[in-house]
């Protein structure tokens, strides 16, 4: 038995390695012959179960899976970056301490969709309890996260015994997707936190002949339709499984304490008051899209599967979303949308990948056991909005089938003990700890090293714009922060978050030359920030305030784990970029720049029939997208100051075509020789790129070609 156990075991890891490379046939193959060697040549499911545990072994039990999710959700707390629609979260959070909304079952609009707010009162309790920052965003789902684990225990626990539920909690606690979802979009998580609890309560009313815990359960199951889209249809799950436990009158064989009867008779009652509760809890809901049907109906439209297949007049985008859908706890969770994790690699891990398909197999073949019928349920209904959905598979949308992976995982394990007991052989036991161990300490390496560290995570959930928050705020009170960026600006959710919980001044910069000098003095300094795309601005406020040291932010450097400094087991492919600079400049650095003369050309551009026109302090340092997104037509003037004593070139460099020069109102070719003094300067680009880039340079005898700095430009004398 222990040779057939540890083929099992090799051949289900291997199985799911091939999977996770998309090796589809002989991955799919081994692990069926990995379940198949539990069954033959001698079943290790047929021998009896190991005695159940006694009361204090599944009182500490219980406390030691939540002491692990609580280590696993609580160790760095503030994970890299914040996403927008978390600092929606956020501000819905002020908009309650502020009175703006009212009721946990108002409609609220976040972001693309309508949520009900009820998700959002556990943050506002928060920060006015513990002060708004990150760590107090992310406690209400850290929390219920933590929940989690002796909930699921108190749902596998009664119906496959206290080990399988132990285990299963135990894989709940440190499973990657799960400490994700506790840190991120907390609709999500309370989604699956009241479907939990409503199950919890269901399974042990009906188990242990509790009915009043029955039918408490009504409210909670409730409670789903007030949180994620995915959510909505959870309760079916319940229903389905209340069904089955009336229409069977034999108890599950694992009970702790046993039943003092089966199922079936006696429970009609009971579970009807639940579905009144059920029932009576949804009323608000129910007014509400009554009130507001596109709520209910806006999201869902948007990204059903059936609005693709439609506009492809296919059903391969239907085969696509079910095959990525079911393959994504092996293959990969993409391949697109990285903002739950890394989409390109599997949800689980390779044991954990390995050890659930034995369940999987254990549920088809007793799946007239309600117990196993509520499994198979469980994640059909999760799997649903995956599969249905247009951007599938998005893991976060199919959240709620994982809980029900990770009992699957246990039951193998729970079989190989019993056989452990029943022949004797130690090792088989040794080999079970051995991969509960495991799972912990490669899920721990992996989401701790390698999903934290690496660039894509970073840099979807915007990373960058935490760390240029964070240098505002270590600047000090009394500094304003002028944001220079390509593709978010400072109304962005996540810096009106960051600005409001930190209290910064954080302002757009659409021109630098309405911030070198700002038009109000900050009461401390001015600190410019630059994205990537705009670091060339950078160089033009140096140029502005001399002996001010920029300093660049770079991207993080890919860990796989923790001792990978020593051991690397893989390199990001690319090196390093810089993700974002910053300049600070002091109050008095700023006011000797008041004494100086105005700088900059005036701007026009026109954009189809629209006309903007500004004062830029140099073209292409003003110029920032994404204000405009299509071909433009481009003018520059005003006054262009050469040095002495004469002899300057000029030359331009840009992507955009057809650029005329002209000084003193003649055309300028390029390299000439040109006379020092003040020059009336017209610069025209007859068609650029939505992304333009320009460069004007200059060579003065005697020195090499160097940008023109911005102070050689001034405004047209009639500005």
């Amino acid at each position: 038995m222990l040779v057939a156990a540890l083929a099992s075991l090799f051949a289900g890891l291997a199985g799911s390695w091939l999977l996770s490379g998309a090796v589809w046939v002989p991955g799919l193959a081994l692990l069926g012959l990995g379940a198949a060697l539990l069954y033959w040549p001698r079943s290790f499911w047929a021998l009896p179960a190991p005695g159940e545990l006694s009361a204090p072994a599944r009182q500490w039990g219980v406390i030691g899976v939540t002491l692990l999710a609580a280590a696993f959700r609580c160790w760095r707390l503030d994970q890299p970056g914040l996403w927008g629609d978390d600092a929606i979260n956020g501000l819905l959070a002020f908009d309650i301490l502020d009175g703006h909304v009212r009721s946990p079952f108002q409609i609220v609009q976040h972001s693309h969709s309508s949520f009900h707010a009820l998700s959002n009162y556990p943050i506002a309790a928060a920060f006015a309890l513990f002060g708004a920052d990150l760590w107090t965003l992310r406690l209400p789902g850290v929390l219920m996260g933590i929940a989690g684990a002796p909930l699921l225990y108190g749902i596998a626990a009664p119906l496959f015994g206290a080990r399988v539920g132990l285990l299963a909690a135990a894989f709940y606690a440190s499973s990657p997707p799960q400490l994700t979802h506790a840190k991120q979009l907390v609709q999500i998580i309370t989604g699956e936190f009241v479907l939990l609890v409503g199950l919890c309560l269901l399974v042990r009313g009906l188990v242990h002949q509790r009915r009043w815990i029955t039918v408490a359960a009504g409210l909670p199951l409730a409670l789903c339709v007030y949180t994620y889209h995915s959510t909505r249809i959870a309760p079916v799950i319940a229903g389905v499984f209340a069904v089955a436990w009336l229409l069977t009158a034999s108890p599950p064989p694992h009970t702790s304490p046993p039943p003092r009867s089966g199922g079936g008779s006696g429970w009609g009652r009971p579970l009807a008051a639940g579905l009144v509760l059920f029932l009576l809890a949804l009323l608000p809901a129910a007014l509400g899209y009554l009130h507001d049907p596109s709520a209910l109906t806006q999201r869902v439209n948007a990204t059903s599967i059936w609005v693709v297949m439609r506009d492809r007049q296919s059903l391969a985008p239907l085969w696509d979303a079910l095959w990525r859908t079911l393959a994504m706890f092996h293959y990969q969770q993409g391949p697109e949308y990285h903002w739950f994790g890394l989409g390109f690699d599997p949800a689980f891990n390779l044991v954990l990948g390995a050890l659930l398909t034995h369940g999987l197999v254990a549920s088809l073949r007793g799946w007239r056991q309600p117990r196993h019928l509520l499994l198979l349920t469980w994640v059909l209904v999760g799997l649903a909005p995956g599969v249905l959905s247009g951007g599938a598979p998005r893991l976060y949308r199919s959240l709620l089938a994982t809980p029900p992976l990770y009992v699957w995982a246990a039951l193998p394990l729970a079989a190989l003990l019993g056989a452990a007991r029943a022949t004797g052989t130690r090792a088989l036991a040794a080999l079970v700890a051995l991969l509960v161990v495991a799972v912990p300490v490669i899920d721990a390496q992996y989401y701790f090293y390698r999903v934290y560290t690496h660039p894509v995570f970073a840099w979807f959930h915007g990373e960058r714009m935490v760390q240029m928050a964070r240098a505002l705020r270590e600047q000090g009170p009394g500094w304003t922060g002028y944001l220079f960026a390509d593709t978010f600006d400072a109304q962005h959710e996540t810096f009106r978050f960051l600005a409001r919980a930190w209290q910064l001044d954080l302002r757009d910069a659409g021109s630098l030359a309405e911030v070198a000098p700002p038009r109000e003095l900050p009461a401390g300094g001015a600190l410019y920030l630059f994205s990537e795309a705009a670091l060339p601005v950078a160089d033009a406020v140096r140029i502005l305030y001399p002996g001010n040291r920029m300093t660049r932010h770079f991207e993080p450097t890919l860990h796989n784990w923790a001792f990978d400094r020593w051991w690397p087991l893989g390199r990001w492919p690319e090196p390093a970029r810089t993700t974002f600079a910053t300049l600070a400049v002091p109050r008095d650095a700023l006011e000797q720049s008041y004494d100086q003369p105005p700088i900059g050309l005036l701007g026009e551009f026109t954009v189809g029939q629209r006309v903007i026109r500004r004062r830029e302090p140099y073209p292409f340092y003003g110029f920032l997208p994404p204000t405009f997104r299509q071909p433009l037509r481009a003018r520059f003037s005003g006054r262009l100051t050469l040095p002495a004593p004469g002899g300057t070139w000029l030359e331009i460099e840009t992507n955009a075509a057809g650029p005329r020069l002209t000084l003193d109102h003649t055309p300028i070719p390029q390299r000439r020789p040109l006379s020092a003094g003040a020059h009336d300067f017209d610069l025209e680009l007859e068609t650029a790129p939505e992304h333009l880039q320009l460069r004007l340079y200059w060579t003065r005898p005697g020195h090499p070609r160097e940008l023109i700095p911005p102070r050689a430009f001034s405004p047209p004398p009639a500005e």
